[in-house]
Parts: C-alpha cells; sequence; structure tokens
C-alpha cells in the first residue's frame, strides 16, 4: 500500500529537523511519497500564505515537534488549530501520527495535547514516538543509533500495522502522563517556563547585520534594523539565535541555564524508558 505523506514539524534547534530526516528517508525506501512542510521556515511562518494543496489527497500526516514547557510547542499548536479545520473538511480519510522530540525529563502533556487536537478535527491517529534529544547546545552528532532505530521501529510497526488508527480510548490510554507531579505543576507551566527563562542580549557593537537570526527565527521574535532587535513578547526562548550568530553578538548564560535543566530533572525526574513508541 503506498501513501502519501506529509511530515510537518518546526525545529528550532534542528534536532527535531534531524529526525524528520529520518521518517523521510525510511518512508521514502518503503516506497512512499514523502513531502516535508517546516513551519518555522521563514516563508511558512505566516501560515494563512501556506499553499494548503500540500494536504490534498494525503493519506497520513506526521506531525513533528519539541517538547516546551510539559506541552508542543506554540507555533505548532497554532498551526493545527489553524490547518487542522480547514483539511479535515476536505479529507475525511486521512490519518495522522505524531513524533516528539525531548530532553528526556518529560515530555510533560504533549502527546495528550496534540492528540486532543486531533480528535477535535476528527483526525484519527495512527500512533505516537517520543524520542530523546540534546539540548540546543550540545546537538553534535545527532542523531543518535538509539534516536534513529526508534523513527526505524516505530514505523516498521506502524506499516505492519497497516496504518490503522488507535481506538481513542486506548489512545488516552496510551498518552496518559505516568508521572502524578506532571498533573500537579501544569497548570502553572507558564509561570514556571517565565521564570526559567534566561535573558538573551544582544551585543549592538558587534551585530554587522547580516540577518541570520531574523531569518532562522521560528516565531519571527527577531528583525533587523540598525542592528538585530529581539521582541520578548514573540520569543520563545529557544536559545537558537545564541548559537548561529556567526559573530557572537547574541548571549545568554548558559551556565544558569545547566542549573535549570539540572533542577528540572530533581524536580520530575527522568522518564523511561525515554525513547518510546505507542501503537
Amino acid at each position: 500500500m503506498i501513501m502519501k505523506i506529509i511530515l510537518v514539524y518546526v525545529s528550532p534547534n534542528s534536532t527535531t529537523k534531524s529526525i524528520t530526516q529520518e521518517f523521510e528517508r525510511f518512508f521514502q525506501l518503503a516506497g512512499h511519497e514523502v513531502t516535508t512542510l517546516n513551519i518555522g521556515e521563514n516563508e511558512n511562518r505566516h501560515f494563512e500564505k501556506i499553499d494548503l494543496g500540500v494536504f490534498q489527497g494525503a493519506d497520513l500526516i506526521g506531525i513533528g515537534c519539541p517538547v516546551y514547557h510539559l506541552t508542543i510547542i506554540e507555533p505548532m499548536e497554532r498551526f493545527l488549530s489553524f490547518v487542522l479545520p480547514i483539511i479535515s473538511v476536505a479529507n475525511t480519510e486521512m490519518k495522522a501520527f505524531v513524533y516528539l522530540t525531548y530532553s528526556g525529563i518529560t515530555t510533560g502533556k504533549a502527546l495528550s495535547n496534540a492528540a486532543h487536537l486531533l480528535q477535535k478535527n476528527n483526525i484519527s491517529i495512527a500512533g505516537a514516538t517520543k524520542i530523546k534529544a540534546p539540548h540546543f547546545f550540545d546537538i553534535d552528532g545527532y542523531p543518535d543509533e538509539a534516536s534513529i532505530g526508534t523513527v526505524r521501529l516505530f514505523c516498521s510497526r506502524l506499516s505492519e500495522n497497516k496504518f490503522q488508527p488507535i481506538d481513542w480510548g486506548n489512545a488516552k490510554a496510551l498518552f496518559q502522563k505516568r508521572k502524578t507531579i506532571i498533573d500537579l505543576i501544569y497548570p502553572f507551566r507558564k509561570i514556571m517556563g517565565n521564570l526559567r527563562r534566561q535573558p538573551i542580549q544582544i551585543k549592538t557593537n558587534a551585530c554587522i547585520r547580516c540577518g541570520k537570526c531574523a531569518n532562522q527565527c521560528p516565531v519571527n521574535a527577531i528583525y533587523i534594523n540598525q542592528y538585530a532587535h529581539r521582541d520578548p513578547k514573540k520569543c520563545i526562548y529557544c536559545y537558537h539565535c545564541t548559537m548561529i550568530c556567526p559573530e557572537d553578538a547574541i548571549h545568554c548564560n548558559i551556565e544558569k541555564l545547566h542549573k535549570t535543566i539540572d533542577l528540572n530533572r530533581k524536580t520530575v525526574g527522568t522518564e523511561t524508558p525515554q525513547n518510546d513508541i505507542f501503537i
């Protein structure tokens, strides 16, 4: 059975993009028709300008995004809320799967949040997977063998299952968060996220106005005037700009971020297994 598959993803720090490329490679080798759509790219950030014809006749949509503050990343949530009501009307047989990248600490309620948006728009879910990914300051050598192996196993299981949808009752049981603490702190995720954000500083005397930060910011939070400016109301603190600036003109305190990560790990613990599939 040859499928038309659309992989929609957002990848502030390239890890989800790397995993998407593994999905694309596996599905193409299996003979499927695969199209990728990166909603974080400059030309795709204004969702109303995206040609939704790419979804016409699609059998399967893969939704890939990192986990931020216990849920799916904000640009993906906005995109799904915008596009799913439109494309679900045109194709009632379309199914979806979700693939998350996360730090290994917790996926929070990201799987159930994504599944809720799909169910709300009458799009069946064929499965989901979570894959551990490094933080933005340590992405060399990713994806590793464990991550690639998880992608291949998940795709094989989807194929063996003939891409059949999961009953929503079973899906909710699969995606239910296993740590009670997540249920307790989830309502305060935005407050906690704000407290853990590290200041991002732009050294105006070092900025050469190359525009790389503005072009790659997934939420259009940076623009160039006499030098780079950041809109803190739009910024999601992915810190991608701090890593790609060729002049080191954009800076954050990595040491404090390490301490925040350690605190998160001590507070929430780590999920076991860190890579997993749900079918």
